[in-house]
């Protein structure tokens, strides 16, 4: 391969150097050329017959030597399996869009090569040739580019798998250090095929046997304290970074601590979360949450609080039922 691209180069080179030359016969006819007097135009096209046929010659060394970059290329990037969706998507994009400019040039610089020496006397203009030219050898050349990006893309994928392990590892310890099934859920949602899926699923599990472990527990614990200070309230946001009450009209819910209902934030795991509205039962905070999702911006849910902390729903409502039957 490497001797098919310095041969294509050496062509290249051949190819710019009668590429300059047939300029500078253009030039010096260019008087005659580019007269308004149609004789004077067609003795011009005549003279310059010699710049036409190095022009011709040009041509042919261009395609010869992009053809031969573009075949190298092609089967090299045909070939190449990618591992990221993503990837392979955009490489098989280039590779049809690469094979479509090439047959556009190709058959511009192929027209030319077929000219015969009449036809560059009295037929065609040199100033149309070099349009041709230009055109050929740009799209062959945009194709060969284009080749050369996807395989810049494959050389580089190995990077952003380092990137997204990178990602992967960071959110997964986040994760891990707030140790809550929301955090669990969080990491699944925005790493579906991350390395930690399993270890994930299986937090998850677990910690949902501690709560309703919890759950059968504090229906002994509080049956004696049915006047525990217990409310439900409707968290519309979470963030690990704190907001304004503007921003979060602004972003989130655009009645947030003007509409008469009550508002609470609390720092709990490392994160941010603000809360609306304030029950001792927890039918109504449902309703709530429910008429909230139509207008909030989020989707917003029931988060109980036992004594000023957060705990599982289903040990809140162990304990509102219990505290009824007292």
């Amino acid at each position: 391969d490497q001797v098919v691209i310095q041969k294509a180069k050496s062509d290249l080179s051949k190819a710019d150097r009668l590429y300059q030359k047939s300029q500078q016969i253009y030039n010096q006819y260019k008087p005659l050329l580019e007269n308004r007097r149609r004789r004077k135009r067609r003795r011009g096209e005549r003279k310059s017959i010699a710049g036409k046929i190095t022009l011709k010659q040009a041509a042919f060394f261009y395609d010869k030597a992009y053809s031969a970059l573009f075949t190298t290329y092609f089967n090299y990037a045909q070939n190449l399996k990618f591992q990221l969706s993503q990837n392979t998507q955009k490489a098989q994009q280039l590779l049809r869009d690469a094979e479509r400019k090439f047959n556009l040039g190709q058959k511009m610089l192929k027209k030319m090569q077929n000219y015969t020496e009449k036809e560059l006397k009295k037929k065609i203009q040199f100033k149309t040739m070099f349009r041709d030219v230009d055109n050929g050898k740009g799209d062959e050349l945009k194709a060969v580019q284009e080749l050369i990006q996807i395989i810049n893309l494959f050389n580089s994928e190995s990077d952003q798998l380092k990137a997204m392990q990178r990602r992967d590892d960071s959110a997964w310890n986040q994760a891990l250090s707030e140790n809550t099934i929301d955090a669990y859920q969080q990491y699944l949602a925005n790493f579906s095929n991350g390395r930690h899926i399993l270890e994930a699923k299986a937090k998850i599990d677990q910690l949902r046997q501690q709560q309703q472990n919890a759950v059968d527990t504090t229906i002994l614990d509080y049956t004696t304290t049915p006047n525990v200070d217990l409310v439900y309230r409707i968290q519309i946001l979470s963030d690990i970074k704190p907001w304004t009450a503007n921003k979060i009209r602004s972003k989130i819910y655009p009645s947030y601590g003007v509409d008469g209902k009550p508002t609470f934030q609390a720092q709990i795991g490392g994160r941010y979360k603000y809360f609306i509205g304030e029950f001792k039962s927890y039918k109504p905070a449902k309703r709530l949450a429910m008429t909230l999702r139509r207008t909030v911006r989020t989707k917003p849910f029931v988060v109980a609080f036992l004594n000023g902390e957060p705990i599982d729903i289903l040990q809140a409502i162990a304990i509102e039922k219990q505290a009824k039957h007292q």
